[in-house]
């Protein structure tokens, strides 16, 4: 099966409007002047697998281009301030991805989504992720995705003390609890941005922490944890659960060594609350 048929069978898969708004993408940037300069185009994340249904519905783009340009920025924003859709498309360069001393490679921060990118569809190039993917160890992608949860967590507190919208302090929890769920091994974070981890990613998530963490939580916390869930759905506040959130993170990240080494990760986590 040649690429451009690949390509085309995958794209019937995304739900409708989805689809049409994403092949829109794909010939801009084939149309644009940076295109020779386009490492890879990649769509991922919920757009693959539900229409659009409210507001805070978008969709994700990962960009990677090849070198730097001055008209990068500039021509970027044209062909997304052109969509009609939200989008989130966030740029990055070859060399950014690879160069080892590289700020990514140093801190490791949300490295575990190259898996997510290279689960997603690749619209325009050869796909950067696959390859990187290879090189990530369980202990590098563990201590990547503790570390993320915790600053979920911070997101939780700073999003809810400015009034944010419910949808975006109940994601910034929902998340939380899902990098912990990565974490746990209850979910193969190898998986993201497949359907089968997607359809885990929210509802089911609460139920898979619930269950790891039984022994150890109340039943008032356990019924909070699945109140939370109805909230999450109804986009309704739900500041209860956020203390039994601080304490798995402080449970997980204190007295679970197994995956990392956690001398060198704890007092960092502690310095990010």
């Amino acid at each position: 099966m040649n690429s451009g048929y690949k390509l085309k069978t995958m794209l019937k898969q995304i739900p409708f409007p989805n689809r049409h708004y994403i092949k829109a993408y794909k010939e801009a940037f084939k149309k644009s002047k940076i295109h020779e300069n386009i490492k890879c185009l990649i769509v991922h994340g919920s757009s693959l697998f539900k229409p659009f249904s409210n507001d805070f519905s978008d969709i994700d783009l990962e960009l990677v281009l090849k070198k730097h340009s001055n008209d990068d920025y500039k021509i970027i924003k044209e062909i997304i301030q052109n969509s009609s859709v939200p989008t989130e498309c966030q740029l990055r360069y070859t060399n950014e991805l690879t160069d080892p001393k590289g700020l990514i490679q140093y801190t490791k921060y949300k490295i575990f989504m190259y898996f997510a990118y290279s689960n997603g569809i690749t619209l325009i190039g050869n796909n950067i992720y696959k390859d990187l993917c290879k090189k990530i160890d369980d202990k590098t992608a563990k201590f990547s995705l503790l570390l993320t949860a915790q600053i979920y967590f911070k997101d939780i507190r700073k999003s809810f003390f400015a009034n944010s919208h419910p949808y975006i302090v109940n994601k910034n929890i929902m998340r939380t609890l899902f990098d912990l769920c990565l974490f746990l091994d209850l979910i193969d974070y190898k998986k993201l941005g497949t359907k089968e981890v997607f359809e885990l990613e929210t509802i089911s998530c609460v139920n898979l922490i619930i269950d790891r963490f039984k022994n150890v939580l109340s039943d008032s916390d356990i019924k909070t944890l699945l109140l939370f869930q109805k909230k999450f759905q109804k986009l309704e506040y739900c500041i209860e659960v956020i203390p039994i959130v601080e304490f798995l993170i402080y449970t997980v990240s204190v007295r679970e060594k197994n995956s990392i080494d956690s001398q060198t990760l704890v007092p960092l986590l502690t310095n990010l609350i």
